[in-house]
């Protein structure tokens, strides 16, 4: 009974603490992606995060961003840093090095597998580009750039970056040199939610078990028993086979008695306690019954709690892509709006020159008419 009893604090205990971190896990994180999405609306309206040139060349303004901020930003909305990062790729001879003491270098190249982003830190980042979220752990080149800590990587686990890699400008501009490798903390998919349920069918199963035990015990005190009635009867032989005692004998008898009537009391609590233990042992099995019933429903809830979990993720990536669009359409009509501000100013600056143009044609219509008046 005490394993099952403490199997049920287990698994209460357990379903406690999975509410705690779905609570946990997403109100923080919402409140951070609404923050940062906050955070960079404002860059975009300032202009402080708006790429010069192609997208495609290696000339980009630099991110104010730290090391941490970059973190946090990749693992929550990777997307936005897209547009303002150098897309590279490892150099064909470092794909194919395979000496670890050889240096890695990286070139920029459109449809490579990996993001460098420059912060005004003079800090050269690499991250891993999203495309490859999925098949990371297939990829060779990434070992080369990053090290793995937890899970082994494979299809079924979730990376989180823990640390970008940091890169050196080459003097030519267009490769770069990893100068220290990053860091993917590699889990499986919601390992902040794992927890262990009892087998409720083995502890049914250890249920007659723990009444054996119940009945072996009664066994040993049956056997205590008949091993102080057999001294009683040995200690009764000694008596009468010992003359000295004889003058004793009632003493001894009374003693007998005595003896006898302990034996009695105890074989009686023997009975009483084999009755009370059994129908405990009836009442513990249909309550733990009920508290199976119980916790299966509880379970069912847990579940249904997890699916709507699973759904408000769903929600949210939707709404973190919606968001990323509706922040690349502020961000296209920023650039209309300071093309037609130049456009307006370039006007404007045309004005005074057609205003003097103006009056110096009045003027010369002014000595015309007073040369005519004159003739």
């Amino acid at each position: 009974m005490g394993i099952l009893m403490t199997n049920f604090d287990n698994l209460f205990r357990k379903v406690e603490e999975l509410k705690q971190l779905c609570y946990q896990h997403f109100a923080p994180r919402i409140t951070n992606i609404e923050t940062y999405l906050s955070t960079l609306t404002e860059r975009v309206q300032n202009g402080s995060v708006i790429v010069t040139g192609n997208l495609q060349t290696e000339q980009i303004t630099p991110l104010n961003i730290s090391e941490s901020e970059l973190v946090q930003v990749y693992n929550d909305v990777p997307k936005v840093l897209l547009k303002n990062s150098i897309i590279a790729e490892l150099t064909a001879k470092s794909y194919r090095e395979d000496r670890n003491n050889e240096p890695i270098f990286l070139e920029n190249d459109k449809n490579g597998k990996y993001w460098i982003i420059v912060s005004n830190q003079n800090n050269i980042f690499l991250i891993p580009s999203i495309i490859i979220k999925l098949h990371i752990h297939k990829l060779k080149t990434v070992a080369k750039l990053f090290d793995f800590h937890g899970e082994t990587a494979s299809l079924d686990t979730h990376f989180m970056l823990t640390k970008p890699a940091k890169l050196s400008s080459l003097p030519n501009g267009k490769e770069w040199k990893l100068e220290e490798k990053g860091i993917l903390e590699f889990s499986d998919h919601f390992s902040q939610f794992k927890f262990e349920v009892p087998d409720f069918q083995e502890s049914k199963e250890d249920h007659p078990v723990e009444i054996q035990k119940i009945y072996q015990k009664l066994d040993d005190l049956t056997s205590q028993l008949e091993q102080f009635q057999q001294e009683r009867i040995n200690l009764a032989s000694q008596i009468i086979n010992i003359p000295e005692i004889k003058d004793t004998q009632a003493n001894t008898n009374l003693e007998i008695l005595k003896i006898n009537k302990k034996l009695n009391g105890l074989n009686l609590q023997f009975e009483e306690s084999q009755i009370i233990n059994i129908q405990e042992i009836k009442d513990d099995q249909a309550n733990s019954n009920l508290e199976i019933v119980k916790i299966n429903q509880e379970l069912d809830a847990l579940r249904l709690e997890l699916n709507r979990s699973h759904e408000l993720r769903k929600s949210l990536e939707s709404y973190m892509v919606e968001m990323s669009q509706e922040l690349d359409n502020l961000k296209v009509q920023l650039y209309h709006s300071q093309e037609k501000q130049q456009k307006l100013e370039s006007h404007l600056e045309k004005i005074p020159v057609l205003r003097d143009y103006v009056y110096l044609q009045i003027d010369l219509i002014k000595a015309r008419l007073e040369s005519l008046e004159n003739l």
